[in-house]
């Protein structure tokens, strides 16, 4: 059974209206600012089809996670090896903010119970270099054509797996829905680099000038 079957039977979990969504991104897009570009990347790019026209248009995405460790996880250390390095010039013109969603946010499950349904292992989705990112494009692609009011996905960080890492789909959100609460912090800044530097201990990683 193909991952496109499959897709209808996956699980949705709620990110409640109010808990932390920390984000790190391209400075020059702004906290609220979704990534508007092809890149591919884990679970991106996905596309949105018109279901009058038939016609599809890139989805814009979010990446997120429950705390700063998890949101730089994924996104500036997200190919990071433990006894490695991270070149601090790899932070020039990235921020970290938090944010909200004044709304309930419904996310497809790819953990746990969630991968399960779906037939898939963390070794399938999570726990891939970026070789892979272009077969978790499609089953991202799948998952979001079979479920229209899903906002995103959620999933356990593979660098930090004490919680929770999301993509968000702008196209299913409300505009105006997330708000920013903390920062944004420039993470080439003191305060930011502090933050990177937490985390790259926590993954035995090395920042270096």
């Amino acid at each position: 059974m193909t991952i496109f079957v499959r897709a209808a039977r996956a699980t949705t979990v709620v990110w409640p209206a109010g808990r932390p969504l920390i984000r790190c991104y391209t400075a020059s897009y702004g906290p609220l600012s979704f990534n508007p570009t092809d890149g591919s990347a884990r679970f991106r790019p996905t596309f949105e089809t018109n279901s009058k026209t038939g016609d599809r248009t890139l989805t814009p995405t979010a990446y997120v996670g429950e705390d700063a460790e998890i949101a730089l996880a994924e996104t500036v250390l997200r190919e990071a090896v433990p006894g490695g390095f991270l070149p601090a010039s790899r932070l020039k013109g990235l921020a970290i903010a938090g944010l909200v969603s004044t709304e309930h946010l419904p996310l497809l499950q790819l953990n746990g119970y969630g991968l399960k349904r779906l037939g898939l292992e963390r070794a399938d989705v999570i726990d891939t270099g970026s070789h892979a990112y272009p077969e978790t494009a499609r089953i991202a692609q799948a998952l979001q054509d079979a479920h229209p009011d899903a906002a995103g996905i959620i999933w356990t960080s593979h660098q930090a797996d004490h919680g929770d890492a999301a993509i968000l789909w702008e196209t299913r959100l409300d505009a105006g829905a997330l708000t920013v609460v903390d920062g944004p912090l420039d993470l080439d800044g003191s305060i930011g680099t502090a933050l990177v530097r937490n985390a790259c201990q926590s993954l035995d990683v090395v920042l270096v000038p």
